[in-house]
């Protein structure tokens, strides 16, 4: 039964995060943009985290995960579906 409800409160839980995402991708307001930015660096030095020891790999995930970028696509609502998709398979990619 708890094991049920913990389920379901995860599942509940990343529901409403990929909501919240995809009301600020839409949203051109300063502080979505600004979020979703705070959100971008968050998981760039998280995976930098994980190889502490390689200047090579940390430049490649700077460069792949380009936060001023991001920002300018979503200021001008350059951003859809595909590109969300895209971030994450970034991040992905850059996981293996």
């Amino acid at each position: 039964m708890a094991d049920q409800l913990n389920e379901r409160m995860r599942e509940q839980m990343n529901r409403a995060f990929k909501d919240l995402i995809v009301q600020h991708v839409r949203s051109r307001e300063e502080a979505s943009v600004e979020w979703m930015g705070r959100l971008y660096d968050e998981i760039r030095t998280r995976l930098c985290a994980l190889v502490p020891r390689r200047a090579d790999l940390h430049a490649t995930i700077h460069q792949r995960f380009d936060v001023d970028f991001l920002k300018q696509r979503l200021r001008h609502g350059a951003m859809d579906h595909a590109a969300v998709l895209g971030m994450v398979q970034g991040a992905y990619d850059t996981l293996k």
